[in-house]
């Protein structure tokens, strides 16, 4: 559908955007989606290390247990991330790649939802598209 990141950031804030523009409920449940999609893409990466610093700094039994369920989380969400890719027949491999695409959707929801609220609207393909009042 798109075949570069600047084409995809266009397409899919306009699509995110007119999809909440009239929807103030939507609106809220897009923000709070983008806001978990980036925690787990900024925050649950760093959890297992986290963890591991607290190991070595005498975190005992507790750290192991933050660092054994952080691991067994990330290998059940890039497992599950794996079956789909598998079911749209693309590589598996791309489930590594979660966390950069959670980033960059959250970016897109955040600012479609700023584009919302703030009123400015999207441009796409020389249109500018703008919340109705």
């Amino acid at each position: 559908m798109y075949t570069s990141l600047p084409e995809m950031w266009e397409g899919w804030t306009k699509n995110i955007y007119l999809g909440l523009s009239d929807r103030p409920s939507q609106l809220l449940l897009g923000a709070f989606g983008a806001f978990l999609a980036l925690f787990a893409a900024l925050i649950l990466p760093l959890w297992p290390v986290l963890g591991i610093l607290w190991y070595v700094q005498g975190g005992g039994w507790l750290a192991i247990a933050v660092i054994v369920k952080s691991l067994l989380l990330w290998t059940i969400v890039i497992y599950a991330r794996a079956c789909v890719a598998i079911g749209m027949r693309i590589s598996p491999w791309y489930a590594l790649t979660l966390p950069l695409g959670a980033a960059i959707f959250a970016a897109m929801m955040l600012t479609s939802t700023w584009r919302v609220l703030s009123g400015k609207g999207v441009s796409w393909k020389g249109q500018l598209y703008k919340p109705s009042k």
